[in-house]
């Protein structure tokens, strides 16, 4: 059971899910695709952004949220 433990573990940290645990889940975090607003950046809408949430709707418009890493981002509390 360790072993497969330790192979889940290093399969989200490889893939870069890690944000996706039962630790968050507990806390009661959701986890969302977001994408950004549509603009005049090149780069605009053409990556997925993931948000960690305790919301139960995300309405759109502006979130404040501390990134974690490229595309991971927790809203401020």
């Amino acid at each position: 059971m360790i072993v497969a433990l330790v192979c889940i573990i290093f399969l989200f940290w490889h893939l870069h899910y890690y944000y996706m645990n039962v630790l968050f889940a507990l806390r009661g975090y959701r986890v969302y695709s977001i994408t950004p607003p549509e603009s005049d950046n090149e780069f605009s809408n053409r990556e997925k952004l993931t948000l960690l949430s305790k919301r139960n709707y995300i309405p759109s418009g502006s979130i404040i949220a501390y990134r974690i890493n490229s595309t991971l981002f927790m809203e401020k509390p």
